[in-house]
C-alpha cells in the first residue's frame, strides 16, 4: 500500500514540474514573438 502512495506522489510531482516547464516555455515564446514583431 505504501509503495502505491509514494508512486502517486512521484507522478503528481512529475506532472507539476512538466506543467511549470510548459508555462515557462509558453511565456518565453510569447515574449520572443512580441520582440520579433516590434523590431
Amino acid at each position: 500500500m505504501r509503495y502505491q502512495e509514494e508512486l502517486d506522489n512521484y507522478d503528481e510531482i512529475n506532472v507539476t514540474s512538466m506543467l511549470d516547464l510548459a508555462y515557462v516555455l509558453l511565456i518565453v515564446f510569447i515574449i520572443m514573438t512580441t520582440a520579433a514583431v516590434q523590431g
